[in-house]
């Protein structure tokens, strides 16, 4: 995944937002209910790219309001561009489920007809 001439950071900022490793960052919205999130384990800068290594996650909305993301023990590589919402989110709770709430609305984009 990483290749020769790539660097990695331990943070990086764009468009005002601090990115590190730790964050949640949505990659997904499948619905305003379902998202897959993945959580930042290195940022790589690539040319004039930004990827960032993340271990991917599922997180549904629950009867309260808030998400529960489950890790799905699988990595991908996702580009800044191809984020579902740039605001990352602050990990908070363990490793097999970590709750949050979205501070604005995230949903699927529209299918292309």
């Amino acid at each position: 995944m990483v290749k020769v001439g790539d660097q990695l950071s331990d943070q990086v900022l764009i468009r005002g937002t601090t990115y590190r490793p730790g964050f949640i960052v949505i990659t997904k919205a499948v619905s305003a209910d379902v998202l897959e999130v993945g959580e930042i384990q290195k940022i790589i800068l690539r040319k004039k790219q930004v990827l960032f290594l993340v271990m991917l996650g599922d997180a549904a909305r629950n009867n309260l309001g808030f998400f529960e993301a489950l890790p799905k023990d699988r990595v991908a590589l996702a580009g800044y561009e191809s984020l579902g919402d740039y605001k990352p989110i602050v990990k908070r709770g363990d490793s097999s489920c970590y709750p949050f709430v979205l501070h604005h609305h995230v949903g699927p984009l529209p299918a292309d007809d």
